[in-house]
């Protein structure tokens, strides 16, 4: 099975999409906080989709997605596991 890189930009991409606006800083941002539970549910189903994985419960808390790095940690654990 092919190796899906996970970028910064790519799920910066798809975090922007989800909140609908282009121009702002993630960087600033405590994602957890800023994103309503649907948004929040919609940026996991994003993520499992765009890298072919399945984020494992456990990962599901909040300070996992609380910024950009954080969530690309969380993607590359899954990454990882999915191989066993």
């Amino acid at each position: 099975m092919a190796k899906i890189k996970i970028s910064l930009k790519e799920i910066e991409k798809i975090i922007k999409k989800i909140i609908r606006n282009k121009n702002i800083n993630l960087n600033k941002l405590d994602l957890a906080e800023f994103l309503d539970s649907l948004q929040m549910l919609n940026l996991i189903v994003a993520l499992e989709k765009k890298f072919k994985l399945k984020i494992k419960e456990r990962y599901m808390e909040p300070q996992n997605f609380q910024n950009v790095n954080k969530i690309k940690q969380v993607l590359e654990i899954n990454e990882k596991s999915k191989k066993k």
